[in-house]
This record gives structure tokens, sequence and C-alpha cells, in this order.
């Protein structure tokens, strides 16, 4: 645990996420068009809460340095990414953005196409979650 905010949860899901993407995309996996729908299905499930906890843990953050208090009411979205893009713990808002966009798209239904989308997607979420993972706990190392 950092400071007084236990990212294991965060960690746990991202890396979730990493080992089924990385499944999925072995050729045994993709050679079996079942299978390899099954692992895309966890994929997109993945992303999803991964996303969700990425979020949370970035608003957490925010609130842990007592100069704003992040709540649906105070604060949109975008200004959300904006003062987490001010304390370097994301890269680039209109990535973020995207995340967000495929992730409302899957819960309005299943479609193939927006799991096809999202799974291509995943990487990027990947990569910038465990950016977003270790900048907080790199702050957080410095918090009393």
């Amino acid at each position: 645990m950092s400071g007084k905010l236990d990212l294991s949860p965060f960690r746990d899901a991202l890396e979730e996420l990493e080992k089924t993407y990385t499944r999925a995309m072995t050729p045994d996996i993709r050679a079996d068009h079942e299978v390899y729908n099954v692992y895309r299905t966890a994929v997109v499930k993945g992303y999803e809460y991964t996303y969700s906890l990425s979020v949370k843990y970035i608003e957490r953050f925010i609130e842990m340095q007592g100069t704003e208090r992040i709540t649906d009411d105070d604060i949109n979205f975008r200004d959300l990414l904006r003062i987490a893009l001010e304390y370097g713990i994301i890269c680039d808002i209109d990535a973020w953005l995207d995340y967000r966009n495929n992730r409302n798209a899957t819960s309005h239904g299943y479609q193939a196409s927006i799991a096809d989308r999202i799974f291509k997607a995943a990487p990027a979420l990947i990569q910038d979650a465990h950016f977003t993972l270790s900048a907080i706990d790199h702050s957080l190392q410095g918090m009393p």
C-alpha cells in the first residue's frame, strides 16, 4: 500500500487485463474462433473494469492532494482529466476520452463490432493505465 491509498485493486485488474489480452493474441487462441471470442469478451470486460478503476483512482489521488473535491456534481470529466494531466498522472486527455467512449459503448449492449474496437484499443489502455498507476504510486511514495 502506498500512502493512504491501496493501489492493489487497480494493479490486479490491470495485470489481469494484460494477461488476458496477451493470451488472446497467441496463435493457438487466434486459430480457434470460438475460444478467441471468449477471450475477446474477457478482454472487453477487463477493459471496462480497468478503465473504471483507473478513473476512480485518478479521482481519489486528486482528492488526496487536498486541492480539489471530486464529485459528479462538482466537476466534469474533461476537467478531471485536465487536473490529472496537471498532476502528471495521465499523458493524453483525448486518449482517456476515447477510453470513456469505448466503455460507454459497451453498456448499451453487446455487438461484435464494438467488442472488436475495444479489443484493438486494449493495448493503449493497458499502456496508459500502467503509466497512471506508476505515476500515482510514485507520487504517493513522497507523501507523508
